[in-house]
Protein backbone atom coordinates (compact mmCIF):
# COMPACT_ATOMS: atom_id res chain seq x y z
CA UNK A 1 0.00 0.00 0.00
CA UNK A 2 1.37 3.40 -0.93
CA UNK A 3 1.57 6.61 1.09
CA UNK A 4 -0.81 9.33 -0.10
CA UNK A 5 -1.38 13.02 0.51
CA UNK A 6 -5.04 13.33 -0.32
CA UNK A 7 -5.41 11.41 -3.57
CA UNK A 8 -1.80 11.94 -4.61
CA UNK A 9 0.82 9.22 -4.14
CA UNK A 10 4.03 10.22 -2.36
CA UNK A 11 6.97 8.36 -3.86
CA UNK A 12 9.90 10.25 -2.34
CA UNK A 13 9.27 11.39 1.24
CA UNK A 14 11.86 13.56 3.01
CA UNK A 15 12.15 15.53 6.23
CA UNK A 16 14.57 18.26 5.29
CA UNK A 17 17.36 16.40 3.52
CA UNK A 18 16.69 13.10 5.31
CA UNK A 19 15.02 10.32 3.35
CA UNK A 20 12.02 8.83 5.21
CA UNK A 21 11.86 5.04 4.87
CA UNK A 22 9.26 4.19 7.52
CA UNK A 23 6.19 5.87 9.01
CA UNK A 24 4.66 4.81 12.33
CA UNK A 25 1.34 5.46 14.02
CA UNK A 26 2.17 5.00 17.67
CA UNK A 27 4.20 1.77 17.74
CA UNK A 28 2.67 0.37 14.56
CA UNK A 29 4.35 0.60 11.18
CA UNK A 30 1.85 2.07 8.69
CA UNK A 31 4.18 2.59 5.71
CA UNK A 32 5.43 0.62 3.91
CA UNK A 33 3.03 -2.23 4.64
CA UNK A 34 3.33 -4.15 1.38
CA UNK A 35 5.62 -7.14 1.71
CA UNK A 36 7.19 -9.86 -0.39
CA UNK A 37 5.91 -13.00 1.30
CA UNK A 38 7.44 -15.46 -1.15
CA UNK A 39 10.99 -14.12 -0.91
CA UNK A 40 10.72 -13.66 2.85
CA UNK A 41 10.76 -17.45 3.15
CA UNK A 42 13.75 -19.56 2.19
CA UNK A 43 14.19 -23.22 1.26
CA UNK A 44 14.66 -24.62 4.76
CA UNK A 45 14.19 -28.34 4.14
CA UNK A 46 15.83 -29.13 0.81
CA UNK A 47 14.61 -32.56 -0.29
CA UNK A 48 14.97 -32.22 -4.05
CA UNK A 49 16.97 -30.32 -6.64
CA UNK A 50 13.93 -28.53 -8.05
CA UNK A 51 10.67 -29.42 -6.26
CA UNK A 52 10.33 -30.49 -2.63
CA UNK A 53 6.71 -31.55 -3.18
CA UNK A 54 7.12 -33.95 -6.11
CA UNK A 55 10.64 -35.04 -5.04
CA UNK A 56 11.51 -36.46 -8.46
CA UNK A 57 15.19 -35.40 -8.39
CA UNK A 58 16.63 -36.33 -5.00
CA UNK A 59 19.73 -34.82 -3.42
CA UNK A 60 22.37 -37.53 -3.82
CA UNK A 61 25.90 -37.92 -2.54
CA UNK A 62 28.43 -37.89 -5.39
CA UNK A 63 31.63 -38.06 -3.31
CA UNK A 64 32.66 -38.70 0.30
CA UNK A 65 35.95 -38.05 2.04
CA UNK A 66 35.86 -39.59 5.53
CA UNK A 67 39.31 -38.23 6.42
CA UNK A 68 38.61 -34.60 5.59
CA UNK A 69 34.95 -35.08 6.59
CA UNK A 70 33.01 -33.78 3.65
CA UNK A 71 30.43 -34.95 1.16
CA UNK A 72 29.70 -33.58 -2.28
CA UNK A 73 26.15 -33.50 -3.63
CA UNK A 74 24.58 -33.50 -7.08
CA UNK A 75 22.78 -30.21 -6.54
CA UNK A 76 24.44 -26.85 -7.14
CA UNK A 77 20.98 -25.38 -6.47
CA UNK A 78 20.89 -26.76 -2.91
CA UNK A 79 24.50 -25.80 -2.28
CA UNK A 80 23.82 -22.23 -3.44
CA UNK A 81 20.69 -21.97 -1.27
CA UNK A 82 22.68 -23.04 1.80
CA UNK A 83 25.59 -20.71 0.98
CA UNK A 84 23.17 -17.78 0.65
CA UNK A 85 21.76 -18.47 4.14
CA UNK A 86 24.57 -20.23 6.03
CA UNK A 87 23.02 -19.99 9.51
CA UNK A 88 19.63 -19.55 11.12
CA UNK A 89 18.32 -16.41 12.77
CA UNK A 90 20.07 -17.41 16.01
CA UNK A 91 23.25 -18.73 14.39
CA UNK A 92 21.92 -22.31 14.08
CA UNK A 93 23.70 -24.72 11.74
CA UNK A 94 22.47 -26.64 8.74
CA UNK A 95 22.14 -30.40 9.13
CA UNK A 96 22.37 -33.39 6.81
CA UNK A 97 19.31 -35.61 7.37
CA UNK A 98 18.55 -39.19 6.46
CA UNK A 99 15.64 -41.39 7.49
CA UNK A 100 12.06 -40.62 8.50
CA UNK A 101 11.50 -37.61 10.79
CA UNK A 102 15.21 -36.71 10.62
CA UNK A 103 16.17 -39.89 12.48
CA UNK A 104 19.77 -39.46 11.26
CA UNK A 105 21.23 -36.03 11.90
CA UNK A 106 24.74 -34.72 11.11
CA UNK A 107 25.81 -31.10 11.57
CA UNK A 108 27.19 -29.14 8.62
CA UNK A 109 30.22 -27.19 9.83
CA UNK A 110 31.18 -25.42 6.62
CA UNK A 111 29.75 -24.82 3.16
CA UNK A 112 32.39 -24.64 0.44
CA UNK A 113 32.61 -21.83 -2.04
CA UNK A 114 30.45 -22.23 -5.10
CA UNK A 115 31.62 -24.73 -7.66
CA UNK A 116 32.36 -27.88 -5.67
CA UNK A 117 28.95 -28.55 -4.04
CA UNK A 118 30.95 -29.65 -0.99
CA UNK A 119 29.57 -29.76 2.55
CA UNK A 120 31.93 -30.28 5.46
CA UNK A 121 30.40 -32.10 8.39
CA UNK A 122 31.03 -32.45 12.10
CA UNK A 123 29.30 -34.33 14.89
CA UNK A 124 26.55 -36.87 14.40
CA UNK A 125 23.70 -35.97 16.75
CA UNK A 126 21.40 -38.89 16.01
CA UNK A 127 21.57 -42.25 14.24
CA UNK A 128 24.24 -43.68 11.95
CA UNK A 129 24.66 -41.89 8.61
CA UNK A 130 25.35 -43.68 5.36
CA UNK A 131 27.50 -41.38 3.25
CA UNK A 132 28.16 -43.84 0.46
CA UNK A 133 28.05 -42.43 -3.06
CA UNK A 134 24.50 -42.53 -4.38
CA UNK A 135 22.78 -42.23 -0.99
CA UNK A 136 19.92 -39.77 -0.59
CA UNK A 137 20.16 -36.86 1.86
CA UNK A 138 18.00 -33.93 2.89
CA UNK A 139 19.39 -30.59 4.05
CA UNK A 140 17.67 -28.94 6.98
CA UNK A 141 17.73 -25.65 8.87
CA UNK A 142 14.26 -24.47 9.91
CA UNK A 143 15.66 -21.43 11.67
CA UNK A 144 16.53 -19.57 8.48
CA UNK A 145 12.78 -18.91 8.28
CA UNK A 146 11.75 -18.09 11.84
CA UNK A 147 12.66 -17.61 15.47
CA UNK A 148 10.69 -18.67 18.52
CA UNK A 149 9.21 -16.02 20.79
CA UNK A 150 9.63 -15.24 23.57
CA UNK A 151 13.31 -16.21 23.86
CA UNK A 152 12.93 -19.75 22.49
CA UNK A 153 10.33 -20.74 25.08
CA UNK A 154 6.64 -21.68 25.10
CA UNK A 155 4.37 -18.67 24.82
CA UNK A 156 3.06 -18.40 28.41
CA UNK A 157 5.13 -17.83 31.55
CA UNK A 158 4.02 -19.14 33.93
CA UNK A 159 2.47 -21.84 31.78
CA UNK A 160 -1.00 -22.87 33.02
CA UNK A 161 -1.73 -26.48 33.89
CA UNK A 162 -5.31 -26.08 35.10
CA UNK A 163 -8.29 -23.87 34.43
CA UNK A 164 -11.52 -23.49 36.35
CA UNK A 165 -12.81 -26.45 34.34
CA UNK A 166 -10.07 -28.67 35.78
CA UNK A 167 -6.77 -30.13 34.59
CA UNK A 168 -6.28 -30.23 30.83
CA UNK A 169 -4.07 -31.90 28.24
CA UNK A 170 -2.90 -28.94 26.15
CA UNK A 171 -3.78 -25.52 24.70
CA UNK A 172 -3.88 -24.75 20.99
CA UNK A 173 -4.22 -21.46 19.09
CA UNK A 174 -7.55 -20.71 17.46
CA UNK A 175 -7.22 -17.36 15.72
CA UNK A 176 -6.01 -13.86 16.55
CA UNK A 177 -7.25 -10.29 16.07
CA UNK A 178 -6.31 -6.76 17.10
CA UNK A 179 -8.74 -4.66 19.12
CA UNK A 180 -9.38 -0.98 18.46
CA UNK A 181 -7.22 -0.08 21.48
CA UNK A 182 -4.21 -1.76 19.83
CA UNK A 183 -4.05 -4.85 22.03
CA UNK A 184 -4.39 -8.41 20.75
CA UNK A 185 -6.70 -11.31 21.55
CA UNK A 186 -6.04 -14.95 20.68
CA UNK A 187 -8.73 -17.59 21.01
CA UNK A 188 -7.35 -20.64 22.82
CA UNK A 189 -9.14 -24.00 22.56
CA UNK A 190 -8.22 -26.09 25.61
CA UNK A 191 -8.06 -29.87 25.13
CA UNK A 192 -9.04 -32.31 27.88
CA UNK A 193 -7.83 -35.89 27.86
CA UNK A 194 -7.31 -37.63 24.54
CA UNK A 195 -9.53 -35.10 22.75
CA UNK A 196 -12.48 -36.13 24.90
CA UNK A 197 -13.50 -32.51 25.29
CA UNK A 198 -12.41 -29.09 24.02
CA UNK A 199 -13.51 -25.69 25.32
CA UNK A 200 -12.54 -22.21 24.14
CA UNK A 201 -10.68 -19.76 26.39
CA UNK A 202 -8.51 -16.82 25.30
CA UNK A 203 -5.22 -14.97 25.83
CA UNK A 204 -4.28 -11.30 25.52
CA UNK A 205 -1.14 -9.37 24.58
CA UNK A 206 -0.12 -5.71 24.29
CA UNK A 207 2.54 -6.38 21.65
CA UNK A 208 2.36 -9.98 20.27
CA UNK A 209 5.52 -10.87 22.20
CA UNK A 210 4.18 -11.08 25.77
CA UNK A 211 1.02 -13.09 26.40
CA UNK A 212 -1.28 -13.75 29.33
CA UNK A 213 -3.64 -16.72 29.33
CA UNK A 214 -7.05 -15.83 30.77
CA UNK A 215 -8.95 -18.39 32.82
CA UNK A 216 -12.31 -17.28 31.45
CA UNK A 217 -14.48 -19.78 29.58
CA UNK A 218 -15.83 -18.44 26.31
CA UNK A 219 -17.58 -21.47 24.77
CA UNK A 220 -18.23 -25.18 25.39
CA UNK A 221 -20.37 -27.77 23.64
CA UNK A 222 -22.94 -28.00 26.43
CA UNK A 223 -24.16 -24.55 25.37
CA UNK A 224 -24.49 -25.51 21.67
CA UNK A 225 -27.85 -27.04 20.71
CA UNK A 226 -26.53 -29.31 17.94
CA UNK A 227 -23.36 -30.46 19.73
CA UNK A 228 -22.39 -33.47 21.81
CA UNK A 229 -23.00 -32.42 25.43
CA UNK A 230 -19.47 -33.28 26.55
CA UNK A 231 -17.54 -32.93 23.33
CA UNK A 232 -15.17 -30.80 21.29
CA UNK A 233 -15.59 -27.26 20.00
CA UNK A 234 -12.66 -25.28 18.68
CA UNK A 235 -12.00 -22.24 16.52
CA UNK A 236 -9.85 -22.84 13.46
CA UNK A 237 -8.97 -19.49 11.91
CA UNK A 238 -8.41 -15.81 12.52
CA UNK A 239 -11.80 -14.22 13.21
CA UNK A 240 -13.23 -12.46 10.15
CA UNK A 241 -13.93 -8.79 10.84
CA UNK A 242 -17.38 -7.82 9.62
CA UNK A 243 -18.44 -4.40 8.41
CA UNK A 244 -20.34 -3.70 11.62
CA UNK A 245 -17.11 -4.15 13.61
CA UNK A 246 -18.01 -7.57 15.01
CA UNK A 247 -16.07 -10.77 14.38
CA UNK A 248 -17.30 -13.96 12.73
CA UNK A 249 -15.51 -16.97 14.22
CA UNK A 250 -15.26 -20.28 12.35
CA UNK A 251 -15.89 -23.30 14.57
CA UNK A 252 -15.51 -27.07 14.46
CA UNK A 253 -18.27 -28.63 16.54
CA UNK A 254 -18.49 -32.29 17.53
CA UNK A 255 -22.00 -33.70 17.09
CA UNK A 256 -23.68 -36.41 19.20
CA UNK A 257 -22.64 -39.04 16.60
CA UNK A 258 -18.97 -37.93 17.14
CA UNK A 259 -18.64 -36.49 13.64
CA UNK A 260 -17.72 -32.82 13.25
CA UNK A 261 -19.76 -30.12 11.59
CA UNK A 262 -18.78 -26.67 10.32
CA UNK A 263 -20.21 -23.75 12.26
CA UNK A 264 -19.74 -20.08 13.04
CA UNK A 265 -20.55 -17.63 15.80
CA UNK A 266 -20.40 -13.83 15.95
CA UNK A 267 -18.92 -11.82 18.80
CA UNK A 268 -17.81 -8.28 19.50
CA UNK A 269 -14.18 -7.38 20.08
CA UNK A 270 -14.68 -7.80 23.84
CA UNK A 271 -15.64 -11.47 23.35
CA UNK A 272 -19.35 -11.02 23.97
CA UNK A 273 -21.13 -13.59 21.77
CA UNK A 274 -23.91 -11.83 19.85
CA UNK A 275 -24.88 -14.71 17.53
CA UNK A 276 -24.81 -18.20 19.04
CA UNK A 277 -23.00 -21.02 17.22
CA UNK A 278 -24.82 -21.79 13.97
CA UNK A 279 -24.18 -24.65 11.56
CA UNK A 280 -22.72 -23.65 8.20
CA UNK A 281 -24.72 -24.73 5.17
CA UNK A 282 -23.45 -23.89 1.69
CA UNK A 283 -25.65 -23.89 -1.40
CA UNK A 284 -23.59 -26.42 -3.34
CA UNK A 285 -24.05 -30.00 -4.46
CA UNK A 286 -20.41 -30.44 -3.41
CA UNK A 287 -21.21 -29.57 0.20
CA UNK A 288 -22.69 -32.91 1.24
CA UNK A 289 -20.22 -34.16 3.84
CA UNK A 290 -21.11 -35.79 7.14
CA UNK A 291 -17.82 -35.08 8.91
CA UNK A 292 -16.20 -31.71 8.22
CA UNK A 293 -15.07 -28.40 9.63
CA UNK A 294 -14.01 -24.98 8.25
CA UNK A 295 -10.40 -23.85 7.98
CA UNK A 296 -10.34 -20.23 6.76
CA UNK A 297 -12.47 -17.39 5.41
CA UNK A 298 -11.49 -14.29 3.44
CA UNK A 299 -12.88 -11.58 1.19
CA UNK A 300 -10.53 -10.87 -1.71
CA UNK A 301 -10.90 -9.29 -5.13
CA UNK A 302 -14.69 -9.15 -5.03
CA UNK A 303 -15.15 -12.70 -3.73
CA UNK A 304 -15.80 -14.48 -0.46
CA UNK A 305 -13.69 -17.64 -0.09
CA UNK A 306 -14.05 -20.37 2.51
CA UNK A 307 -12.13 -23.64 2.87
CA UNK A 308 -13.81 -26.75 4.31
CA UNK A 309 -11.84 -29.80 5.46
CA UNK A 310 -13.72 -33.00 4.54
CA UNK A 311 -13.09 -35.89 6.95
CA UNK A 312 -15.75 -38.29 5.63
CA UNK A 313 -13.47 -41.11 4.58
CA UNK A 314 -12.08 -41.57 8.07
CA UNK A 315 -8.48 -42.47 7.36
CA UNK A 316 -6.10 -39.54 7.03
CA UNK A 317 -4.84 -40.55 3.62
CA UNK A 318 -8.33 -40.12 2.15
CA UNK A 319 -9.02 -36.64 3.43
CA UNK A 320 -9.48 -33.59 1.24
CA UNK A 321 -10.17 -29.85 1.24
CA UNK A 322 -12.71 -27.89 -0.76
CA UNK A 323 -12.81 -24.15 -1.46
CA UNK A 324 -16.14 -22.39 -2.07
CA UNK A 325 -16.02 -19.01 -3.82
CA UNK A 326 -18.91 -16.55 -4.04
CA UNK A 327 -18.68 -13.42 -6.19
CA UNK A 328 -20.52 -10.70 -4.25
CA UNK A 329 -20.02 -7.30 -2.71
CA UNK A 330 -18.44 -7.25 0.73
CA UNK A 331 -21.51 -6.91 2.93
CA UNK A 332 -22.36 -8.76 6.11
CA UNK A 333 -25.62 -9.88 4.53
CA UNK A 334 -23.81 -11.50 1.59
CA UNK A 335 -21.36 -13.24 3.91
CA UNK A 336 -24.17 -14.70 6.00
CA UNK A 337 -26.07 -15.73 2.89
CA UNK A 338 -23.04 -17.80 1.82
CA UNK A 339 -22.82 -19.50 5.20
CA UNK A 340 -26.57 -20.05 5.51
CA UNK A 341 -27.15 -21.42 1.96
CA UNK A 342 -29.35 -18.51 0.89
CA UNK A 343 -26.86 -17.17 -1.66
CA UNK A 344 -26.53 -18.19 -5.27
CA UNK A 345 -24.44 -21.31 -5.73
CA UNK A 346 -20.73 -20.58 -5.19
CA UNK A 347 -18.08 -22.30 -7.25
CA UNK A 348 -16.66 -25.38 -5.53
CA UNK A 349 -13.15 -26.71 -6.13
CA UNK A 350 -11.29 -29.55 -4.48
CA UNK A 351 -7.95 -27.88 -3.70
CA UNK A 352 -6.34 -30.85 -1.94
CA UNK A 353 -6.79 -34.60 -2.26
CA UNK A 354 -4.43 -36.74 -0.22
CA UNK A 355 -5.04 -39.70 -2.53
CA UNK A 356 -3.29 -38.00 -5.44
CA UNK A 357 -1.15 -35.23 -3.91
CA UNK A 358 2.52 -35.80 -3.20
CA UNK A 359 5.13 -34.74 -0.69
CA UNK A 360 3.95 -33.11 2.50
CA UNK A 361 0.43 -32.82 1.00
CA UNK A 362 0.13 -36.61 0.82
CA UNK A 363 -1.93 -36.80 4.00
CA UNK A 364 -4.38 -34.73 5.98
CA UNK A 365 -4.32 -31.07 4.96
CA UNK A 366 -6.20 -30.08 8.09
CA UNK A 367 -4.97 -26.52 8.55
CA UNK A 368 -4.90 -23.53 6.20
CA UNK A 369 -4.99 -19.78 6.61
CA UNK A 370 -5.44 -17.07 4.00
CA UNK A 371 -2.96 -14.17 4.00
CA UNK A 372 -3.61 -11.06 1.92
CA UNK A 373 -0.97 -8.68 0.61
CA UNK A 374 -2.44 -5.87 -1.45
CA UNK A 375 -3.57 -7.56 -4.68
CA UNK A 376 -2.13 -10.99 -3.85
CA UNK A 377 -3.69 -13.82 -1.87
CA UNK A 378 -1.71 -16.63 -0.26
CA UNK A 379 -2.42 -19.76 1.72
CA UNK A 380 -0.29 -21.04 4.55
CA UNK A 381 -1.03 -24.77 4.39
CA UNK A 382 -0.52 -27.29 7.16
CA UNK A 383 -0.52 -30.95 6.16
CA UNK A 384 0.60 -34.14 7.88
CA UNK A 385 2.36 -36.46 5.47
CA UNK A 386 1.23 -40.06 5.86
CA UNK A 387 4.06 -41.52 3.80
CA UNK A 388 6.08 -43.74 6.14
CA UNK A 389 9.11 -43.55 3.85
CA UNK A 390 12.45 -42.06 4.76
CA UNK A 391 11.61 -38.37 4.57
CA UNK A 392 12.01 -35.74 7.25
CA UNK A 393 8.33 -34.85 6.88
CA UNK A 394 7.07 -38.44 7.15
CA UNK A 395 4.28 -38.52 9.76
CA UNK A 396 4.90 -34.85 10.50
CA UNK A 397 2.64 -31.82 10.11
CA UNK A 398 4.52 -28.96 8.48
CA UNK A 399 3.51 -25.76 6.67
CA UNK A 400 3.99 -24.62 3.10
CA UNK A 401 2.85 -21.77 0.90
CA UNK A 402 0.54 -21.44 -2.09
CA UNK A 403 -0.40 -18.37 -4.14
CA UNK A 404 -3.63 -17.67 -5.99
CA UNK A 405 -2.82 -17.26 -9.70
CA UNK A 406 -5.94 -16.59 -11.72
CA UNK A 407 -8.45 -19.06 -10.34
CA UNK A 408 -5.93 -21.70 -9.26
CA UNK A 409 -3.69 -22.25 -6.25
CA UNK A 410 -0.05 -22.65 -7.21
CA UNK A 411 2.12 -24.33 -4.59
CA UNK A 412 5.56 -22.95 -3.80
CA UNK A 413 7.82 -25.84 -4.77
CA UNK A 414 10.09 -25.14 -1.79
CA UNK A 415 7.28 -26.20 0.56
CA UNK A 416 7.18 -27.05 3.35
CA UNK A 417 9.10 -24.02 4.59
CA UNK A 418 7.72 -23.66 8.13
CA UNK A 419 9.09 -26.85 9.65
CA UNK A 420 9.37 -27.74 13.33
CA UNK A 421 12.90 -28.33 14.73
CA UNK A 422 12.36 -32.11 14.86
CA UNK A 423 15.48 -33.75 16.32
CA UNK A 424 17.58 -30.58 16.49
CA UNK A 425 17.11 -30.47 20.26
CA UNK A 426 19.96 -33.00 20.32
CA UNK A 427 22.20 -30.05 19.36
CA UNK A 428 20.04 -27.21 20.73
CA UNK A 429 18.30 -28.41 23.92
CA UNK A 430 16.27 -25.21 24.23
CA UNK A 431 14.00 -26.58 21.48
CA UNK A 432 13.14 -29.80 23.33
CA UNK A 433 9.56 -28.54 23.75
CA UNK A 434 9.12 -28.39 19.95
CA UNK A 435 10.70 -31.55 18.58
CA UNK A 436 7.50 -33.37 17.64
CA UNK A 437 5.30 -32.10 14.81
CA UNK A 438 3.41 -28.82 14.72
CA UNK A 439 -0.24 -28.88 15.77
CA UNK A 440 -2.91 -26.54 14.46
CA UNK A 441 -4.37 -24.11 14.11
CA UNK A 442 -1.85 -21.62 12.80
CA UNK A 443 -2.80 -18.02 13.60
CA UNK A 444 -0.76 -15.48 11.59
CA UNK A 445 -0.73 -11.69 11.84
CA UNK A 446 1.57 -9.01 10.36
CA UNK A 447 3.02 -6.23 12.52
CA UNK A 448 5.93 -3.84 11.96
CA UNK A 449 7.53 -5.82 9.15
CA UNK A 450 7.22 -9.18 10.88
CA UNK A 451 4.89 -12.09 10.26
CA UNK A 452 3.92 -13.54 13.63
CA UNK A 453 2.55 -17.08 13.60
CA UNK A 454 1.10 -18.79 16.65
CA UNK A 455 1.13 -22.54 16.66
CA UNK A 456 1.13 -25.61 18.92
CA UNK A 457 4.60 -27.16 19.22
CA UNK A 458 4.68 -30.82 20.20
CA UNK A 459 7.07 -32.73 22.44
CA UNK A 460 5.05 -35.98 22.58
CA UNK A 461 5.23 -35.89 26.38
CA UNK A 462 2.54 -35.55 29.01
CA UNK A 463 1.84 -31.98 27.86
CA UNK A 464 1.93 -33.16 24.21
CA UNK A 465 1.77 -29.63 22.76
CA UNK A 466 2.93 -26.24 23.98
CA UNK A 467 1.39 -23.00 22.78
CA UNK A 468 4.17 -21.29 20.84
CA UNK A 469 4.94 -18.21 18.82
CA UNK A 470 7.30 -17.87 15.89
CA UNK A 471 8.05 -14.84 13.75
CA UNK A 472 9.54 -14.23 10.31
CA UNK A 473 11.01 -10.92 9.18
CA UNK A 474 9.29 -9.79 6.02
CA UNK A 475 10.89 -8.16 3.02
CA UNK A 476 8.86 -4.98 2.62
CA UNK A 477 8.25 -3.36 -0.74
Amino acid sequence: MGLNLGNNAINNLKLGNTQVTKVYKGNDLVWPVSFDLENSFKNALISDRYNNITRANNILITAHDAVNKYIEINSPEAHAAMAANPTGTGGESWFICQGGEASILVEVTSISSLGTNRLYYGATYLGSPNFSVGQKVELFNPFINYQYIPNNNPLFNPYPSTVSGGSFHYIQPGGIYQKTNGTYVMLCPVVYGAHVERKIYYATSPDLENWTFTDTLLLQTSSISFAKTTGNVFSTSNPFKMNDGKYLVLLAVQKPDNNYTSAYMIMDEDLNITTSPTEININSSNFNFTNHYPLSLVYHDGKFRIIIHNRDNGTDINKECWEYVLTASNTDANLLSLLNATSSAPSATKIQDANVDSGYLNGKMDDAEYIQNENSLFLIIGSEEENVGGWATSNNREYGLAKLVGNSWVHDVRSPMIVNPMQLHNKYPQFNFAWDHFGGYISPIVKNGWLYMFIASGDDGAQDYWMSGIKTQLITQ
